[in-house]
């Protein structure tokens, strides 16, 4: 199957984009869409956003309201013309530690494929290098760790 997300009805626009949305210096403009995607796997989304005579792209996160809306916000500290737009991915570490919590709280004891898959998730993951301490202390955790309620935990 694709991993394919659809993102529909974004706001703020005007006219279906046509005319640019206002804001006032100091605000924070309010970004909404639907996301959508076949399957029972988990979605996170961001905002990418940047301001006048930005060189990069800054991104901060969207949160599922209800109903497959999702909101999120940047703040405008400058006057100029801001450009956004909203992505949105599978999250296969959220679906699996999901999956995991709740057959752990379903007393099911034999779960270990399920951690070595996390384990495996984790070590594939790009971790900023500040992180990656944590994550590696994760995957030995879940590969070694001497009860299952830990290695659920860590």
């Amino acid at each position: 199957m694709k991993n394919r997300v659809a993102i529909q009805h974004v706001t703020p626009q005007v006219e279906c984009g046509r005319y640019a949305a206002k804001a006032v210096v100091g605000d924070d403009v309010i970004v909404g869409a639907d996301l959508l995607r076949e399957g029972h796997e988990l979605l996170a989304a961001v905002i990418r956003f940047r301001g006048p005579e930005d060189r990069r792209w800054r991104e901060a996160p969207l949160r599922l309201d209800a109903n497959d809306r999702w909101y999120g916000s940047f703040h405008v500290d400058r006057m100029g013309p801001w450009r956004y737009s909203v992505a949105g991915w599978t999250d296969h570490y959220g679906t699996w530690l999901d999956g995991l919590r709740k057959k752990h709280a379903d007393g099911q004891s034999d779960l270990a494929l399920e951690l070595e898959a996390g384990a495996q998730l984790l070590e594939r993951r790009k971790v900023p290098r500040a992180e990656r301490a944590v994550a590696d202390e994760t995957v030995e955790a879940l590969r070694n760790g001497a009860v299952l309620e830990e290695k659920v935990a860590a």
